[in-house]
């Protein structure tokens, strides 16, 4: 059974990254196959890596990238720092960042991120969704929705549960109850 939660790595929404990186694909690709997937299927969950200070990012860069998620219809983001591996084309390249910058960089990321989940959450407040039962007192929703629940389940972890979200935190944590 297919459930509704994607998780599609962009890496950056810079087109000058993008091919520093050698990826083949453009931001405007990406956003063509995340819009469609939207479509399709309105309440999948679609989440992304994305890097941030890769060799010789500029702040125009990482802010083309920032908007590119602004206006994407991603509902999470895995946003790492560049980090360079050895043996790799990339750990050589001039123009490495330096990390509090990378660390400023992620943070705002992270905090767009935060806001995004936020909203996707906020959209299924009342309903009912099927999940997992991953510990007595957490659910993960067929969509990615992590729900704690307000009494712990009485059925053993790794069961199929349906709960309902009742309300959102301040750090941004779902509750609920089964249903």
């Amino acid at each position: 059974m297919i459930r509704p939660h994607f998780h599609i790595p962009l890496q950056s929404g810079s087109a000058g990254i993008l091919k520093r990186m050698k990826r083949r694909y453009l931001p405007e690709q990406y956003q063509l196959v995340v819009e469609k997937l939207r479509n399709a299927l309105p309440d999948a969950c679609i989440g992304a890596d994305v890097i941030v200070g890769f060799p010789g990012e500029t702040e125009a860069e990482y802010e083309e990238c920032f908007t590119f998620v602004s206006n994407s219809p991603l509902d999470y983001l895995h946003v790492f720092p560049f980090s360079p591996r050895s043996g790799t084309p990339a750990a050589t390249m001039p123009d490495q960042l330096p990390e509090a910058l990378k660390k400023e960089r992620v943070k705002r990321l992270k905090g767009l991120s935060d806001t995004r989940r936020t909203q996707f959450t906020r959209r299924f407040m009342g309903q009912i969704r099927q999940g997992i039962l991953i510990y007595p007192d957490l659910v993960l929703t067929d969509n990615y929705i992590s729900v704690h629940l307000t009494k712990p389940a009485k059925v053993k972890p790794g069961n199929a549960v349906q709960v309902q979200l009742k309300e959102i935190s301040a750090n941004h944590k779902a509750s609920g109850i089964l249903a």
